[in-house]
């Protein structure tokens, strides 16, 4: 009894690891982040652009 109990607990983190992973391949935006936010006063903007 104990090992099915086990079993499907485990199961069951394991589809939600899952889920979350393709959620996060889907809709979530990965790019690099700009450490400037918007700001065009130094030599660092100018290089990232």
């Amino acid at each position: 009894m104990w090992q099915f109990v086990i079993v499907y607990t485990i199961g069951i983190l394991v589809a939600a690891l899952l889920l979350y992973r393709i959620y996060r391949f889907f809709f979530v935006k990965r790019g690099r982040p700009n450490p400037c936010a918007g700001c065009s006063g130094c030599a660092l903007a100018e290089h990232l652009k």
